[in-house]
């Protein structure tokens, strides 16, 4: 392990990477008790840190068995038992440095050496012996990473360390703990033993394997990357995660990446120091100290901008990060629940997603499994639904007849649970308190309700930016009507973006438009400009525009209130400096580029009014 840390052995940034790892992997260390455990929170720290496909480890039972305990990570067996042969243990025993296996040759020379077979039929690319004090504690087998490229020599360095440290950690004959549940039973006794997967319904083969993939990794410390569709549940599935851990007790926050405009993420994830930038009175706490002692899910994850990327890698790797204006280094305790719609692989040959990162994020991925694959699901779902709204609308729990079942099950689902959700509860207020939901109701809640004007489509190849949505006769054409249709769909959802988003995705879906829709970050860059626009018509007041905006509703006025002062903030720090009015204009428009183009003009004015008096924030 001394190699590792000689001055020529790597350059600084691989330096850098390795002692974070030894650091990470010692911490693991110093928290776990049980032998069991602390191996597989090595080998998902392992994957992470080199990206490979998958990882198997293998520890005795016993000081001198050839009988052991094999955990997966990326496989679809994720623990069993495995006798190995002697003559195999001899050799790792042999040799406590990794062991590459870079072709065919080598594999079957392994083989011949002892090698299992049902190791080798997965083709393992490195053998990592747990070995110290001359014993052998168990070894690790990692399959090939995901860009396809093999080891590189400082790799193998850091694994060769990380083993070594691993090995003494065990002993010479910890006894493997007993897991929480055997995670062989069914699905029924999974839900017994773990109270908290109650709130997954399902029976089928998909949600039980779901659910076990939270069983195993709950007591873990790793970072988890829920990956979906839209719509498949991945909020729902990282709270039950935090549930069933020991961080149950901490917070549970959530930051949707996708809904915060990239001006605004860093402070909403790291928050700011008072006098951090003009307009900073108060100090205010990111997300992750929010989330000390429990769990943050980041949601959308793909749409993080590339620099806030880079610092959210150096807070995954050292659990600490300085707010923005800073200068004291915050320390957390914070797992990560991360999760995609998006194939962050193909972001990463993309370049719009850091390859480190992906890296540091895929340490277990769990896939959330579409309704279309699994349709047994939809009317146990269904029954959960209509009984949760009836309560939630004091109304009796209807019967649901075959007819209605049976179209149920025909409808292709394309925005998954989060649709069927709001088809429930959409049929059971046109029924009008009927005891029973029949075909008719369920035909009536497919075609959406009539004249609200959701139907958006997807932007044509004709022209339109990305800054303007383009939409059918439905939606209002002239910039100004634009914009009040969606603060009035806004206010409709006490201005929760990300609802009125669901909403009128589901709706556009239930009337047969094209399921690509007016997606939260439209909404929120609209919602912006208006903003902007009614600042100025209110006089540039703060709270008059938040009173307008929310028809006076004091608890919902104070959260525009200072969701407008965020805005400001960002719009005067981008601005400060500006030596002309004309420079002014382009700085601001520059900071919000996303911002649909009519909307420049108020950008105009706005730039103007800050850059020639201070703005009365």
């Amino acid at each position: 392990m001394i190699e590792i840390l000689r001055a020529d052995s790597t350059d600084a940034p691989e330096r850098l990477f390795q002692l974070s790892a030894l650091y990470e992997v010692s911490r693991i260390i110093e928290e776990r008790d049980g032998s069991g455990q602390l191996v597989f929170d090595v080998l998902t720290t392992v994957i992470g840190l080199t990206g490979a496909r998958w990882g198997i480890a293998w520890t005795p039972d016993a000081r001198g068995s050839t009988g052991g305990s094999v955990q997966a990570c990326g496989l679809a067996t994720r623990r069993g038992e495995a006798i190995l042969s002697r003559a195999w243990l001899d050799r790792l025993a042999g040799s406590s440095r990794p062991i590459r296996l870079d072709g065919g040759e080598q594999l079957a020379r392994a083989v011949e050496e002892g090698l299992p077979s049902w190791l080798a039929d997965q083709l393992p690319e490195l053998i990592l012996p747990l070995a110290a004090d001359d014993h052998l504690r168990g070894f690790m087998a990692l399959g090939s990473n995901f860009l396809d490229r093999p080891y590189e020599s400082f790799m193998l360095h850091l694994l060769d360390s990380i083993s070594y440290l691993t090995a003494l950690a065990i002993g010479d004959h910890l006894p493997l703990p007993a897991r929480r549940t055997a995670l062989s039973g069914t699905g029924e006794d999974l839900r017994k033993g773990h109270p908290p997967l109650a709130a997954i319904v399902g029976t089928s083969s998909q949600v039980q394997e779901v659910c076990r993939h939270l069983v195993t990794v709950a007591d873990a410390a790793c970072t988890v990357l829920l990956e979906g569709e839209t719509g498949t549940g991945k909020q729902l599935t990282a709270e039950v995660l935090h549930a069933l851990g020991p961080r149950s007790e901490g917070p549970f926050v959530e930051v949707d990446c996708g809904a915060i405009p990239d001006t605004l993420i860093e402070d909403e994830l790291f928050g700011h120091t008072r006098g951090a930038f003009t307009g900073a009175s108060e100090k205010r706490q990111g997300v992750f100290r929010l989330a000390d002692g429990g769990t943050l899910f980041l949601d959308e994850i793909a749409s993080l901008p590339l620099m806030t990327q880079a610092r959210l890698l150096r807070v995954l790797q050292e659990r600490r990060f300085r707010p923005l204006g800073g200068s004291r280094t915050v320390e957390v305790d914070v797992r990560v629940v991360a999760a995609s719609n998006a194939d962050l692989y193909h972001a990463v040959q993309q370049g719009t997603f850091r390859e480190d990162l992906f890296y540091r994020l895929y340490v277990y991925p769990i896939r959330i499994p579409p309704l279309r694959e699994r349709p047994e699901d939809i009317v146990p779902l269904a029954r959960h639904f209509a009984q949760r709204f009836a309560r939630e609308n004091r109304r009796p729990v209807p019967d649901l007849d075959e007819a209605f079942l049976e179209r149920l099950q025909a409808h292709g689902f394309p925005g998954n649970v989060r649709e069927l959700m709001h088809l429930m509860e959409r049929s059971l207020l046109l029924a009008g308190g009927r005891d029973v939901l029949e075909e008719a109701i369920l035909l009536e809640a497919l075609r959406g309700p009539q004249g609200a004007g959701w139907r958006i489509q997807r932007q044509e190849a004709s022209g339109a930016s990305d800054r303007e949505a383009v939409a059918d006769s439905d939606w209002p054409a002239a910039p100004r009507s634009r914009g009040q249709w969606v603060l009035n769909v806004l206010r409709d959802h006490d201005y929760n973006i990300r609802a009125a988003s669901e909403d009128l995705t589901m709706a556009a879906e239930a009337e047969g438009s094209r399921p690509v829709v007016f997606d939260r970050r439209a909404l929120t860059y609209y919602f912006q400009a208006e903003c902007f626009r009614l600042y100025l018509e209110q006089g540039c007041r703060v709270e008059e525009t938040a009173r307008y905006l929310t028809s006076h509703k004091p608890k919902l006025e104070r959260s525009i209130a200072s969701r407008l002062r965020r805005y400001l903030d960002t719009a005067e720090g981008s601005i400060s400096g500006a030596r002309t009015r004309d420079e002014a204009r382009a700085r601001l428009q520059e900071q919000f580029e996303r911002i649909p183009a009519p909307y420049q003009p108020v950008l105009e004015r706005l730039a103007d009014d800050l850059w020639s008096r201070p703005a009365p924030f």
